[in-house]
């Protein structure tokens, strides 16, 4: 997508469009593009784009161009009421928790209402960006507006996040999710991705202990690989017990490594084959 081109190819999009897909186009990938980003919110802002849903800037948008998004979609009276959000692929390093408090206050200002789907995949963004992220989300639970203190959200995806160079980057992540989940914040949640994400294996024994406690009973998909599950024999324990039908009964499919060795996938086996409970039926490891 050249820049050149991009506000005249805003400008032509129908007042119809529900889907607006921008996938590795790289139109917002370039710093100082701003002219370009208030076009696009102004497509919304004066009810143009009012009718979109789904938006994605998967590998398409850089930190300071999503940040300024943000801040004027902040400024839509009333919000756009988005059902699935994508800003997968976009490496924003370093900056990553910035882009993660505007975030915040974005989901804060409502945008988390009518949410269902939201993906940040290998986006670079700290641990204590991710709980910036959820603890907005929690916020956003309690909003007047919604009839349970809960949100709609069925597809959460932090694959890749959580860098590990600041300090206790995945107690951040971890508890932060734990959190949105216990407090029954996503009782719709079905899909939930958080792969490579460096969770320590305390972080991983929380998650099983929470899935136990049947809050996510939704849940069908689960994808944990690539965190520090190998050397730790309780988080093996802790995992598998989350895994039973009368908690998850629709859990069909669980990635927990991308390749098996170690004590802690060893002890998940060895617990999860030999406990009394029932498994999901359609459980696929």
């Amino acid at each position: 997508c050249q820049c050149d081109k991009i506000p005249r190819i805003l400008g032509s999009l129908p007042n119809s469009l529900i889907v607006l897909d921008l996938q590795g186009s790289m139109a917002f990938s370039f710093r100082c593009r701003h002219q370009e980003v208030k076009k696009l919110a102004e497509g919304f802002t004066s009810k143009r784009l009012s009718a979109v849903r789904s938006l994605n800037l998967s590998g398409a948008i850089e930190r300071t161009n999503l940040e300024v998004l943000c801040r004027e979609l902040r400024l839509c009276k009333p919000i756009v009421p988005f059902e699935h959000l994508f800003f997968a692929d976009n490496d924003w390093n370093a900056h990553g928790i910035h882009v993660a408090h505007e975030l915040s206050h974005f989901f804060r200002a409502g945008y988390a209402r009518a949410l269902q789907t939201l993906v940040l995949d290998n986006c670079r963004i700290p641990g204590p960006g991710v709980n910036s992220i959820c603890g907005a989300l929690e916020v956003a639970s309690r909003d007047p507006r919604l009839p349970t203190n809960s949100l709609p959200l069925t597809t959460l995806s932090l694959k890749g996040n959580g860098e590990p160079r600041f300090a206790r980057a995945d107690r951040y992540l971890s508890s932060s999710v734990v959190t949105v989940i216990r407090e029954k914040i996503l009782p719709d949640l079905q899909n939930l991705d958080l792969a490579n994400c460096d969770i320590s294996p305390l972080g991983l024994i929380a998650f099983g202990e929470a899935m136990a406690e049947r809050v996510v009973g939704n849940l069908k998909t689960l994808d944990v690989r690539g965190n520090n599950l190998r050397d730790s024999q309780t988080a093996g324990q802790a995992l598998a017990g989350g895994m039973v039908a009368s908690a998850v009964p629709d859990l069909s499919k669980v990635t927990l490594w991308e390749r098996i060795s170690g004590t802690g996938h060893s002890e998940f086996f060895k617990y999860l084959l030999t406990g009394t409970a029932e498994l999901p039926p359609k459980l696929d490891l």
